[in-house]
C-alpha cells in the first residue's frame, strides 16, 4: 500500500478534505490515521476507512465508510490546524 501525506483542511463527521501534492485516483480506498499536534501532546486516529470522492489541484476530498464517532472531540483541537499544519 502507498501512503500519502498532506495537509487537513476541512473535516467533518461524514469526510474531510486534505490539501496534497501526490494524490491518491478518485475511486480509490484509503485507510486514514488523522494526527493532530499540540505543543504537549498528540491525537491520533487511527484506520478510519474510507474512499476518494473528488481530487482537484489542491488535494482530496474523502468520504469515511462510517461516520467519525470521534468528531466530539475535534472542535478541542481545532484551533490547532491553524496554528501548524497537519499530517495525515
Amino acid at each position: 500500500n502507498k501512503k500519502y501525506y498532506g495537509t487537513l483542511r476541512d473535516i467533518s463527521i461524514n469526510g474531510l478534505f486534505m490539501e496534497m501534492n501526490d494524490r491518491p485516483s478518485v475511486g480509490d480506498r484509503c485507510d486514514i490515521d488523522i494526527i493532530f499536534e499540540g505543543k504537549h501532546s498528540r491525537l491520533m486516529i487511527e484506520d478510519v476507512g474510507g474512499l476518494i470522492i473528488r481530487s482537484d489541484e489542491d488535494g482530496v476530498a474523502v468520504r469515511f465508510d462510517e461516520r467519525l464517532e470521534w468528531f466530539v472531540l475535534i472542535p478541542l483541537y481545532f484551533h490547532k490546524i491553524h496554528e501548524q499544519p497537519l499530517v495525515i
